[in-house]
């Protein structure tokens, strides 16, 4: 009896080294065009951006993320994860001590000086950079991939869709309103047609007038702002003393048409910032506003021709 014990356990020992070895690892191409492989599923996941945070949970990976940056605040229960810093102050030395499986990074705003000493460490990274609407149900794929989370994020990714195509049916054809998107005020910065802010901007029916810039994030002169005259000024806030300032800052220039009509708006920034299915909350904000910008056009345009037919 002793001896047919030991002959299962020993062919269940040789069992599971045997499915081990056959096990593939899983691999993603990322927005850097690097190919990453994993010889398992990831089980330790740090992520160094707010937006790559919410992208992990979307991806049904939150219950894996053992570390975040310091700006990760949603969801809410990533308060209670140990921070590693941010951006440039990334403690690098805190992360090797948790030996992470992955470090997710957003290869336009982490800081390259930290992704490449984290990557000369030997820790696995993965690069995102979403900048176009299916490339955030693209970052969601990849992550469920690397954490074998396949199953939830199907079900994000087809709530996903299925809402922008709702918005895109709805707002596609329906009359341009030329936007202003202020970045920043002093220089006056704005961003152009590449941003995926633009993008929600365009998919509300609304025109980016400064979308044709080369750069992200361009500089322009009040001069250009004037001569372009937007319907709207659109800008973000972190909190409610933002949209007061967007909106007093503004008034001074009274001959703008957005002034005139005190089309100046705001909307959540974490929401608008972020590559991430919450974008979409900002798009619905995004195009309820245009909408009413649309009704008050054609509102003034009845009060005209009703107050010309009174004068007739």
């Amino acid at each position: 009896m002793r001896r047919f014990f030991l002959l299962s356990a020993i062919l269940l020992l040789l069992t599971a080294t045997v499915q081990a070895g056959q096990r593939k690892p899983v691999c993603v191409l990322d927005d850097s065009k690097r190919t990453l492989c994993l010889d398992k599923p990831a089980r330790k996941i740090i992520s160094l951006s707010p937006g790559s945070t919410e992208l992990l949970f979307a991806a049904g990976a939150g219950q894996f993320v053992i570390a975040v940056d310091k700006n990760s605040n949603y969801p809410l229960s990533v308060k209670k994860l140990p921070s590693v810093g941010g951006h440039k102050s990334v403690n690098v030395e805190a992360i090797l001590g948790m030996q992470p499986d992955l470090i997710v990074v957003w290869s336009s705003g982490s800081s390259d000086r930290v992704i490449r000493k984290i990557e000369a460490l030997g820790l696995n990274t993965l690069h995102l950079d979403a900048k176009e609407f299916d490339q955030i149900g693209s970052a969601i794929q990849k992550l469920a991939i690397l954490a074998g989370t396949e199953k939830a994020a199907q079900k994000s990714i087809k709530q996903f869709n299925k809402r922008l195509s709702a918005l895109n049916e709805k707002y596609s054809s329906k009359e341009t309103v030329t936007v202003f998107y202020e970045v920043w005020r002093d220089p006056l910065l704005t961003i152009n047609g590449d941003q995926l802010i633009s993008k929600t901007i365009k998919l509300c029916g609304g025109h980016n007038i400064f979308s044709e810039a080369v750069v992200l994030v361009p500089t322009v002169s009040k001069e250009v702002l004037f001569a372009r005259n937007p319907e709207v000024i659109l800008g973000s806030e972190h909190q409610k003393s933002n949209r007061d300032s967007l909106r007093e800052y503004w008034q001074q220039f009274s001959s703008l048409t957005a002034v005139k009509r005190q089309q100046i708006y705001t909307v959540p920034a974490d929401l608008i910032s972020r590559p991430t299915p919450r974008l979409l909350e900002a798009a619905e904000q995004v195009c309820q506003i245009f909408q009413s910008v649309r009704n008050a056009r054609e509102e003034a345009v009845t009060n005209n021709k009703t107050h010309s037919d009174e004068k007739a």
